[in-house]
C-alpha cells in the first residue's frame, strides 16, 4: 500500500519521528469512533506499513485497533517508547500494576511516560505515587489536567474544576478536561455551562464521544 494512500490517520506512524503518545491518544479515539477509518487501519495492518521497518510503530498501530496480543509480539520490552505503549496495553486489559512497571521503566528515558503513569497510579488509586508522576509532567496542559484527577480523587472537586479550567487555557482543545468540568457542572445542577463544556468535546476533530453522548442527555 503506497504511502499515499494511506489513511490520514495512519500517516503518523511513517513519519521520520515516532508519534508521541498523545498523537496514539488521538489516533486510538478515531479507531474506537470511526467504523470506515478502523477499517481501513485494519487493512494498513494487515499489508504493513510501507517503507517502515520499526517494529514498534506496527506494534503501536496493534494497541490502537485493540489487538494487544499483536502489539506484544511486536514490542521489543527493551525500548523504552515500546515499554510506554505496552505500559497502555496493559491499562487498556486492566493489569495497572504491569502497566505502572512498564509506564516506570520507559519513564526513565522517556519523560512523556510520566503523564501516562499518572493516569495509571491514579486508576489504581496509588495518589501519592501519581503526584509524583504529575511533578514529572512538563507539558502545562496536560500537567494541569492531571492534578485535576489527582484532585478529584482526593475528594477535592472545587480545586479539581479548577485545575480542568486551567489545562482548558492552556490548550483549548483538551477534551478531556472539558468534559470533566462539565460532568462535575452537571452534578451540581449548572446546566447551561456544563453543555457550554460538552460542546467542546464535540466540537473537536475527532469528536470525543463521552462529552457528545452527555450533551445528548443534557438536551434530552
Amino acid at each position: 500500500m503506497p504511502t499515499a494512500t494511506l489513511p490520514r490517520s495512519a500517516q503518523i506512524l511513517t513519519g521520520a519521528e515516532r508519534p508521541t503518545l498523545a498523537q496514539i491518544r488521538i489516533l486510538r479515539r478515531i479507531a474506537t469512533q470511526d467504523v470506515e477509518e478502523r477499517a481501513k487501519l485494519a487493512a494498513v495492518f494487515q499489508d504493513g506499513l510501507p517503507g517502515v521497518k520499526d517494529k514498534a510503530r506496527l506494534g503501536t498501530l496493534a494497541y490502537v485497533l485493540d489487538r494487544f496480543g499483536d502489539a506484544e509480539e511486536h514490542l521489543d520490552p527493551k525500548d523504552a517508547f515500546c515499554q510506554a505503549i505496552l505500559g497502555l496495553v496493559y491499562a487498556e486489559l486492566d493489569e495497572l500494576k504491569d502497566a505502572a512497571n512498564s509506564l516506570t521503566t520507559a519513564a526513565k528515558s522517556f519523560p512523556e511516560a510520566k503523564a501516562e503513569l499518572a493516569r495509571v497510579h491514579i486508576a489504581a488509586g496509588d495518589l501519592d505515587d501519581a503526584e509524583k508522576a504529575i511533578n514529572g509532567v512538563s507539558e502545562v496542559a496536560e500537567r494541569d489536567f492531571l492534578h485535576g484527577l489527582l484532585l478529584e480523587a482526593r475528594g477535592n472537586i472545587e480545586a479539581a474544576i479548577k485545575a480542568y479550567e486551567l489545562a482548558l487555557e492552556s490548550r483549548a482543545e483538551h477534551v478531556e478536561a472539558a468534559f470533566k468540568i462539565g460532568v462535575l457542572l452537571d452534578r451540581i445542577g449548572d446546566d447551561d455551562l456544563a453543555a457550554e463544556h460538552y460542546l467542546v468535546c464535540s466540537d473537536a476533530n475527532p469528536a470525543y464521544l463521552p462529552g457528545v453522548t452527555n450533551l445528548g442527555m443534557l438536551y434530552e
